[in-house]
Parts: structure tokens; sequence; C-alpha cells
């Protein structure tokens, strides 16, 4: 899941007025918004609609360029465009830069303005919780403010909650808390946000003598030894290790000892990463002939293999990874992570498209105009007027009609805007969509919250 869209972002826009052709999506006139609106428009030059439930909206002033946070309830500016960079608000903090842009001393502020740490030399931001560097150490602070991790460490990574902290080249791991529950006494230590391995709740760390140890994140050693391996999260709770060629594989459960080990038989290996159900990994011979691997009973069953909602360019390249099935030939099961997820007749198969979401992904079947749920298994049925699903986030989607217009659409399959776009992406909390030269983001609902042809919405 590559995409980490966890806010809206709005393109700078600099054309002039807005114009009232927009009028089947379009803004009220200044007469008939309501005095909060009025007063929002003549500092921004930008008009709003009440996001409802309050919460602070990052926003640019347009004369001075520096940013500041207004109410998306009322409109009302909460805190003076004062500072030279922001990120968002994320259960009640930011962080923000007062400097030169460019400079490297920034603050954490809560939603009044009021600084809670200041003199950051580095950092990143994360939902109430700021890794930062402070006094040439890193350390991290939470959401009220208060030290978490003394700055003292040379570098900390997150890890799902937890920290991996290193001072010269020793690594350990704290808790969320703050608690070291693993000694910094390893040269590498890795999870599975590296790109090099999926190792699931699962730590990977080596020791200067070059052993390998897997550890949990409370510091419970699940298996140590020499030999050299990659280790892979495959789902429901198993892992597999890929030893020397790769042509060896074990699995073995999650917990504190190694519950069960299974091999493949000579000449096999893994063919996809995630298992078909708590039992069954699909394996190959020579990538033409498949099977799924019994890791109870050590069976193989044959299999034909269909790669559905794959995405290639125009020089046959994959652009966007399908989904694997397996089947007789008539029909084939579509696999997500959580197993089965729905069946598909063999000539619906290259009608498959798969929609890459940040948490989950999803399948649309043009000829059915049907969009699945690859983690839940969930179906919704589409209007006629969709052709396409183009974007997805959790529980919303961007459609496309025939004539190559975009609109929102609800996990219930109800549209929430017009299509009317040239062009729509889905956020976690909305979408941001354009016509034009003018961007309008909109609400989980369909409620426009802001129109801009001048200002940065972020």
């Amino acid at each position: 899941m590559t995409k980490r869209k966890l806010l809206i972002a709005a393109a700078i826009l600099s054309v002039i007025v807005l114009s009232l052709a927009l009028a089947a999506c379009g803004p009220n006139s200044y007469a008939a918004m309501s005095s909060a609106q009025q007063k929002y428009y003549d500092k921004t030059g930008e008009y709003y609609t009440a996001l409802g439930a309050g919460g602070l909206v990052r926003y640019t002033d347009r004369d001075t360029e520096l940013y500041g946070y207004v109410d998306a309830s009322s409109g009302e500016v909460v805190i003076e465009a004062r500072f030279s960079s922001a990120t968002k608000f994320a259960q009640g903090i930011a962080v923000v830069n007062t400097g030169a842009p460019g400079t490297s001393s920034s603050s954490i502020i809560d939603e009044s303005g009021a600084v809670l740490v200041n003199g950051l030399e580095d950092y990143e931001f994360y939902s109430g919780a700021v890794i930062a560097k402070k006094d040439g150490k890193w350390g991290v602070w939470n959401n009220k403010g208060k030290t978490v991790i003394p700055a003292e460490y040379d570098g900390i990574d997150m890890a799902y909650g937890s920290y991996i902290v290193h001072r010269g080249r020793k690594y350990g791991l704290a808790d969320s808390k703050g608690k070291i529950v693993i000694p910094l006494e390893y040269s590498i230590m890795i999870n599975d946000y590296d790109e090099d391995i999926n190792a699931g709740d699962i730590i990977l760390a080596l020791a200067d003598d070059g052993r390998i140890d897997y550890l949990d994140f409370k510091g419970n050693l699940i298996k140590s030894g020499y030999e050299s391996s990659e280790l892979i999260y495959l789902g429901f709770g198993r892992y597999v290790e890929v030893t020397g060629s790769g042509s060896t594989l074990q699995f073995w459960f999650t917990g504190n000892k190694v519950e069960k080990i299974s091999r493949l038989p000579d000449g096999f290996e893994l063919a996809n990463t995630v298992m078909t159900d708590e039992d069954n990994v699909l394996v190959t011979t020579d990538s033409s002939s498949y099977y799924l691997f019994n890791i109870e009973t050590e069976d193989l069953t044959p299999v034909k293999v269909a790669l559905v909602g794959e995405v290639r360019d125009e020089d046959d390249k994959i652009i966007v990874p399908g989904v694997m099935a397996c089947g007789d030939g008539d029909s084939y099961t579509v696999y997500g992570s959580e197993g089965a997820v729905f069946t598909v007749p063999a000539e619906q198969v290259p009608l498959c498209k798969m929609i890459e979401g940040t948490f989950r992904n999803y399948m649309f079947n043009t000829a059915t105009n049907t969009l699945t749920d690859l983690i839940n298994g969930e179906s919704v049925k589409l209007g006629n007027e969709v052709v396409a699903v183009t974007d997805a986030e959790e529980g919303m989607f961007v459609v496309q009609n025939k004539d190559g217009e975009y609109a929102a659409c609800a996990k219930n399959g109800t549209l929430l805007t017009e299509f009317c776009f040239d062009r729509m992406t889905a956020y976690s909390d909305g979408f941001v969509g354009y016509r034009g030269n003018v961007c309008e983001w909109y609400g989980t609902e369909g409620n426009l919250i802001l129109r801009s042809d001048k200002m940065n919405i972020w």
C-alpha cells in the first residue's frame, strides 16, 4: 500500500476570481455568505462552507504567504498566519516554524497556538507524536508536549507505535511509553517498514557476531540463529523464512517460540507473499506450474493462476500490481490479505481492475459494476453511469463516467458530488477535485468546505 495520503493537499492556483459559470457546483454569492464566511473571504479570497464538527484547517495568507489556522466550522481565524512552515494538527498538536523560510528552528504548538516545545532542529511528525532533534540529539514528545524519550540518541525511527533507537553503532527498541525493551546491543535492527524486509510484528536484529535474532515488540526472543535468511510475513499470524538461495522455506506461528516448521519440497519456491488462507500458500516450480502448499499436511494441490486487476502501461509494464487468483480455469477465487474474497468467472477476469488505497485495496468488476473490498469481501453495486473507479480511501471512492468526468462516491455507492471534475483524488478525510483552474475540497459527506483559485489548503 504505497499511498500515504492522510490529509488533504490542494495546489496553489494562480488565476483571477472564481467564475459563477461553475453554478452546478458553484459558491454562494458574497451577499449570501454568513458574516463569518465574508470575513474569511475578505482575508483569504476563498469561499468555504461549514465542515461541521470543528477542527483546525491550515491556510496560507495570500498577502504574506505565511501559514495560520482557521476553525473549519466557523471559518474564524484561530491562529493568525505567522508561520513560515506548518504541519496539520493531529491529536491537538502541530509543528510550526516562526523563522524565515528554510531555517531549522521549529516548535510544537497546541490548538490555542501556545508553544509546548521549542528549539527543534529537525523532526518527523506523526499523529500525536513528534520525533525531533533538539540540541543535536533525537528524542520523542507526545501530544501534551511531554518527553516520551529524552533527546539523547543519535537517531530514532517509528516502528508501529514503538521506537527503534540508536546511539553510535548500537540499536535497541523503546516501547510507546519510552521504556527500553530491547537493549542497545545490536548492529542492525529493522522491521517491515523497511523496503528490504516484510516482518509484520517482528523485529529482525543482527548482532556483531552475525547472530540473527527475531524478537517481538515486547523484547521476547522468538528465534535465534546464524543462517543467512529473510523473514516475510504472509498473514494469518504466520511467517516464512527464506534461507540460502531461496529454495528452503520454513513456516512458523507467531509467539515466543517456533511451534511448527514445514519445509517446501526441493525445487519449489514461494509464488506469492500472501497466504490464500491460514493453512495454504501458493508455490511454483518454474513460474508456469502452480500449487497450493498446505503447511500443516504438506500436501501440494495443483491450481491454475490468474493475476486479476493489474494495470499495464503502453510498454506492457505493470504499473498497478494485481491480486493473485486461483481456480480450475472456469472460475477463479480472488485472495486478499485475509483469505478468499470473492469468485469471478474466467471471462470476467480481464474486466476486473485493481484500485489501491492507503490501508486497503479494492477490485472493480466493470462487467457487473461491482466494487469489492479486498480485505473483508464486502461489495457495493455502483450506478450504471460509472464506468471506472480511479481512486479509493477508507469508505470513499473517485468514480468516472463515459465522458471522462469525475465525481466523489460514498461507501454505499451513493454519489456525493456531480460528475463535473477534470480530475479528483480521495483522501482519508474527503476529496479534492479540480475543474479548470479551480480547486474544491469536499468533506466525507459531500459537503463543500473550500473552493480556491489562490489559496493553499493542506
